[in-house]
């Protein structure tokens, strides 16, 4: 239903297949993307974080839920779910990007700089992870390196405006 573009169809067939089996965790995950597709960040979160419970050892569960808590603007829950996707696959590029990212809201730098460093290694050729980096290296106070960073960026990706106003601090 869902690839014939037929998502309310298929979001009712997932909740009665959750209905039908609580540890169904596909249904889950597949629930949590349409509601997010839908614009329901508050009902695919809970789907997603419902999944990481019935099925720890998900990957895609934590990192979504870890992302639907970061749209919500509920950073120091998002770092937590991260974390639990990160223990399964610490080699994922959007986890250890958003997971700099969430502690960059969080005001901790420091502990940002590993994930950060870490995305720029799985993905060397990433305009956004190299920016991302040098925020980072910025807020800490390495500004050789966040210049190094952001010119790496520059390199890569067309100049925007906030790449320009980084280069310029």
């Amino acid at each position: 239903l869902q690839q014939q573009g037929l998502t309310d169809q298929a979001l009712a067939a997932f909740e009665r297949a959750i209905e039908e089996n609580p540890r169904a965790t596909t249904a889950y995950i597949s629930a949590g993307e349409i509601y997010y597709q839908k614009g329901d960040v508050n009902a695919a979160q809970g789907r997603f974080e419902t999944a990481g419970e019935v099925d720890p050892s998900n990957f895609v569960a934590h990192y979504k839920n870890g992302l639907m808590l970061q749209l919500l603007n509920r950073p120091a829950e998002a770092v937590a779910a991260y974390l639990r996707s990160l223990v399964i696959n610490p080699y994922d590029f959007n986890a250890n990007l958003n997971i700099a990212t969430a502690y960059l809201q969080l005001n901790d730098s420091r502990q940002a700089i590993t994930y950060a460093e870490q995305a720029v290694k799985i993905d060397r050729k990433s305009a956004v992870a190299r920016v991302n980096l040098g925020v980072v290296y910025a807020k800490v106070g390495r500004h050789k390196d966040a210049v190094a960073e952001y010119r790496e960026a520059a390199q890569l990706a067309e100049l925007s405006p906030p790449l320009l106003l980084n280069l310029a601090l």
